[in-house]
């Protein structure tokens, strides 16, 4: 038994001599923080994310690239590109016009510009001299109003003039085969001053007028006409006044056209009836509607 006791003596002297040692070898253990919150759970992914996810991640080369959408703004209508016309006059000379409907607003925007004719080496006396100012250039843009009035207004920078105009118009049917359309243009003009000197056939530029500036100057002027349709044969007649604050005189104008067949119409005008300066015309036109 003394045996015994000394040999478990001996053991837990020993383990009390070599706990430290262990101690430093072991590696310490982090406790855990006392306001640490567990891990949340994750949802799974819905059937369309999981197919939105494969699809994103597979990569076919064979396949059609695919195109972007284009940007639309919400409310905003999108417009279509600008209609150009294009007039090629002689030497050279090309006028463009752009056009563009804007069916939210019920309107039409524009521009028209023209190119003169290229300067040459040597001189041609049927050609007009060209000058540094032979380009001209106006924006426009037109505004209907509740189908009875239209507002339209110019810009042309190159003469440095402006305008704005209105026009009403009303039709009121008589009856089933007639009707009578009441309409009135009117507008103001605004120039900043007086237009540059142009060219003539034949005369050098520096014996030309050289052109001032005389000051904004602003006219007006004023169309009432009237007009008279018999809708079963086609034929209409109409008359008119031209009043403008630059002439005294008031200018009349009658007027008859006839339908002839499907597009096809035939006009006749006589202007300034009764004075030494009637004049009168004879036309066809074709009216096309779109």
């Amino acid at each position: 038994m003394i045996r015994i006791a000394t040999l478990t003596a001996a053991v837990l002297t020993a383990a009390t001599l070599m706990a430290p040692a262990l101690a430093q070898d072991l590696p310490p253990q982090e406790a855990p923080l006392a306001d640490e919150a567990p891990a949340p759970d994750v949802a799974p992914l819905t059937p369309e994310e999981s197919a939105a996810l494969a699809a994103a991640l597979q990569d076919d080369p064979a396949a059609a690239p695919r195109l972007a959408k284009p940007l639309k703004i919400p409310g905003q209508s999108q417009v279509g590109h600008f209609d150009v016309t294009r007039n090629a006059q002689p030497y050279g000379a090309e006028t463009y016009s752009f056009k563009r409907a804007l069916p939210s607003l019920n309107a039409k925007v524009g521009a028209d510009l023209g190119t003169g004719p290229a300067p040459t080496p040597y001189y041609e006396p049927d050609r007009p001299i060209a000058s540094d100012g032979r380009n001209t250039g106006a924006a426009w843009a037109s505004v209907d109003v509740t189908s009875v009035a239209s507002i339209d207004a110019r810009v042309d920078p190159t003469a440095d003039q402006g305008r704005l105009a209105t026009t009403l118009k009303h039709s009121m049917p008589l009856g089933g085969n007639y009707s009578v359309t009441l309409q009135n243009s009117s507008g103001v003009t605004n120039s900043m001053g007086a237009p540059a000197a142009s060219a003539t056939p034949g005369v050098p530029m520096m014996t030309l007028p050289q052109a001032t500036n005389t000051g904004a100057m602003q006219t007006w002027d004023d169309q009432p006409s009237v007009k008279f349709d018999v809708l079963s044969t086609g034929t209409s007649l109409s008359a008119g006044l031209a009043r403008t604050s630059t002439d005294p005189v008031v200018h009349n104008r009658i007027g008859a056209e006839q339908k002839l067949y499907g597009p096809l119409h035939l006009n006749t005008v006589v202007t300034d009836v009764g004075t030494p300066a009637e004049n009168k015309s004879v036309s066809a036109t074709i009216k096309f509607g779109w």
